[in-house]
């Protein structure tokens, strides 16, 4: 993909990055809802729940009701898929007008390509694309207001305070944008900083954070049911003592927000801070630097690994931020890299043959037999990674989806190693740069292309929401079976359509195995185990599972549907 290209060249490449954009989201747009996402649903429907159920301020609210009565209930992923192609196209635009065609053809082809684009793009909440909606705007009328004079100076800052007001009404972690956006303005206009514009300065961002508190007690008046208090004694919540935090579960959740991203988006972003830019394309008079991507991400990490404590939430969820800015900087230094032609490009097969063989080699090893784990107790996936015993698959879910896929935790570990590999070989080896940038890429594109199929296919390691439908079909069709508890919630909202759900079932061991027990001794019923990853065979549930009759089992490759028949099951003691 050359830097310089015609314009109906260009927009023939845009539109076919916007046709691989639908071909990658569209298969999974009616993935069954999962544990917090179908509560949306409930939520936003005035008949079961009042205004002002969500912690957060009242945007998030709002578009979801205008999403069900636009597209009804089983149609909310269509919410976040349209805010992410406007993403996809708002990145083009600030990009191009950035970096230029090239860097802004490239980083819209990742955004489409990335799975973790993909999951965000799908998922129901607003972490995953409409706070980047409300990012890149502010970003686009950012860049036109510090290129403009006069009157439209005016105007575009009037539009980026309107749009950072809007993105702190969806959620208050919006304040990170602000405080990129400021840091990188001081930083371009350090030589004019004296005590006047300093004060200068200071008033306006003082009157903004007024008329933002404004704003919210306003809303409290047009909004049902928004309360500023609540949402306030919620933020209190993530503040706790570095002594009581749960670092472990914090660093578990960021580690899996990195096997999102994949290896050649996270370390792009390192041979970002490593390598500075040195081009700037003809016809591209706003050529920048990526200063306020790396100050956007660190910001975004500092708030959520160090001045907060989300481990008890969703923070794989709340680490989506990190795609936009990364999909920009692997953008830009693709554009460096093939800026211009280069002979030895075709002249050494030989190295770029090597590099493409070790990728094909790490692409197979997911092939090979696998072992899966019981969800607990997470030492035995601790000690198979540190007893390089590897060949087991990894499980992906979360409080707000997917439900659980599996991929290989061999073809993770060679890919990130691989992945080190090419990056110490592109900062050291310079005249074999764009033969390692090749073999990089093709590394990230197998990469993410083994999540994608596993997401919606599930072809090679198993399909949940196939088993899912099948046993939600059987329940419904069953007349024996009245009331049913849902292991992990897998398939919880398909239970409830069948109007026959009675709660969920965690195994986590935080949970009191006292009162557990007795809550399974109350209830005598059938229980549905989706076993993506399995029940611990020495746990107290899976004594009691097969102390019951099955009546019901299905497979798919890895992946088991049971249900069983637990009204004549012995009391379970510990």
């Amino acid at each position: 993909m050359q830097a310089f290209v015609s314009n109906k060249k260009e927009y023939l490449l845009f539109f076919g990055i916007i046709i691989l954009f639908f071909a990658l989201r569209l298969p999974a747009i009616h993935a069954p809802y999962h544990q917090d996402e179908y509560k949306w649903p409930i939520i936003v429907n005035p008949e079961l729940t009042e205004p002002g159920v969500i912690p957060h301020p009242p945007l998030s609210e709002a578009i979801y009701r205008a999403t069900r009565n636009f597209f009804g209930d089983e149609n909310f992923r269509v919410t976040p898929l349209i805010f992410s192609l406007i993403n996809l196209t708002l990145i083009y635009i600030i990009v191009r007008r950035r970096y230029g065609v090239g860097a802004a053809l490239w980083s819209s082809l990742f955004f489409a390509l990335s799975f973790f684009s993909v999951l965000a793009s799908l998922m129901i909440d607003t972490d995953g694309a409409v706070l980047p909606f409300f990012f890149l705007l502010s970003i686009l009328f950012y860049d036109y207001f510090s290129s403009s004079t006069g009157n439209k100076k005016f105007l575009f800052g009037g539009l980026l305070v309107a749009a950072l007001i809007l993105g702190m009404l969806v959620k208050f972690s919006f304040a990170l944008v602000i405080g990129a956006l400021i840091l990188d303005f001081v930083w371009n206009h350090k030589e004019k900083l004296n005590r006047k514009n300093i004060l200068y300065a200071l008033s306006g961002l003082i009157s903004f954070a007024v008329l933002v508190a404004l704003l919210m007690f306003v809303a409290q008046k047009l909004f049902p049911g928004f309360d500023l208090q609540k949402i306030i004694a919620y933020s209190e919540t993530f503040m706790k003592g570095f002594g009581s935090r749960n670092f472990f579960q914090s660093g578990i959740q960021f580690v899996k927000a990195l096997f999102y991203l994949s290896p050649f988006l996270v370390l792009s972003f390192l041979i970002s801070l490593l390598v500075p830019r040195s081009f700037s394309e003809v016809g591209s008079p706003y050529s920048k630097d990526l200063k306020l991507f790396h100050l956007f991400l660190a910001l975004g990490l500092i708030f959520y690994l160090i001045l907060f404590d989300f481990s008890a939430g969703a923070l794989d969820r709340y680490f989506q931020f990190m795609i936009v800015p990364l999909c920009i900087i692997a953008g830009v230094f693709s554009a460096e890299n093939f800026l211009s032609s280069s002979p030895s490009l075709l002249r050494r097969h030989a190295s770029k043959i090597i590099f493409l063989l070790c990728v094909f080699f790490v692409f197979l090893t997911q092939f090979l037999d696998q072992y899966v784990p019981a969800l607990h107790p997470k030492a035995e996936w601790i000690d198979r990674i540190l007893s390089f015993n590897w060949n087991f698959l990894y499980p992906f879910s979360g409080g707000s989806g997917p439900l659980t896929f599996y991929v290989s935790f061999i073809f993770i570990a060679l890919s990130w190693i691989l992945g080190a590999v090419f990056t110490g070989l592109y900062l050291w080896k310079k005249n074999l740069q764009k033969e390692i940038w090749v073999a990089f890429l093709i590394l990230g594109l197998f990469y993410n292309a083994v999540f994608i199929e596993e997401y919606t296919f599930g072809k090679i390691n198993g399909y949940a929401p196939a088993l899912v439908r099948d046993a939600a079909e059987f329940i419904k069709n069953n007349s024996d079976i009245k009331k049913v508890v849902v292991y992990n919630d897998n398939g919880g909202r398909e239970i409830m359509q069948t109007g026959k759900y009675q709660k969920r079932l965690y195994t986590s061991p935080i949970f009191d195995q006292n009162q557990k027990i007795e809550t399974i001794n109350n209830f005598s019923g059938h229980y549905l185990e989706i076993d993506a990853p399995p029940v611990d065979p020495n746990s107290i549930y899976r004594k009691y599972f097969d102390s019951c009759k099955k009546i019901y089992e299905a497979r798919d490759r890895y992946m088991n549907a049971f249900i069983y028949d637990c009204q004549n099951a012995p009391d379970i003691k510990l």
